[in-house]
C-alpha cells in the first residue's frame, strides 16, 4: 500500500535522518576517543556509525518522496524500536562495561530512537492511502 505522507510523518522522517546523520558522523570521526570515554569497543562504535549513516540515507530518501510504501515506514518504526531495545541490552546486558558517560550516551540514543518511532507512528496514522 502506498501512502501520501502527512507532513507530520515527513517531518519525523527528515528530522530522524538529520539526527542519524549527525550521530553517524560523530561516531565515525570520534570512535577512537569515545572508546576510552565510553568504555565501549571501537568496532561497536564504528559499526553503529556506519549503520546510522546508511539508515539516515534511507530516511532522507523516504522523507522527500511524494508517496511512500507503508511497509517500509513500518519497518523504519520497527528499526527505531529495535535500536532502542538493543541499546538497553548494550547498556545493561553485561557483554560490555560502559562507563557512566557511556551508559548515559547509550540511554540517550535509546530514548531518541523510541521518540522517533512514536512520532513516525503518529505520522503514519495521519497519512492518506494513495488511491489506486
Amino acid at each position: 500500500m502506498l501512502l501520501v505522507p502527512a507532513s507530520y510523518l515527513r517531518q519525523g522522517l527528515l528530522s530522524n535522518a538529520t539526527t542519524n546523520a549527525g550521530f553517524s558522523i560523530f561516531l565515525l570521526v570520534a570512535s577512537g576517543l569515545l572508546t576510552r570515554s565510553f568504555g565501549l569497543p571501537f568496532g561497536l562504535l564504528l559499526g553503529a556509525g556506519l549503520a546510522l549513516g546508511a539508515f539516515a540515507v534511507l530516511l532522507g530518501v523516504l522523507a522527500l518522496r511524494p508517496v511512500v510504501p507503508g511497509a517500509i515506514v513500518r519497518a523504519v518504526i520497527g528499526f527505531n524500536l529495535l535500536w532502542a531495545a538493543e541499546s538497553l541490552a548494550v547498556a545493561y546486558g553485561g557483554l560490555v562495561q560502559p562507563t557512566r558517560a557511556g551508559t548515559v550516551f547509550i540511554l540517550a540514543q535509546a530514548a531518541v530512537a523510541a521518540m522517533y518511532a512514536g512520532l513516525q507512528w503518529r505520522g503514519l496514522r495521519q497519512s492518506a492511502v494513495r488511491p489506486a
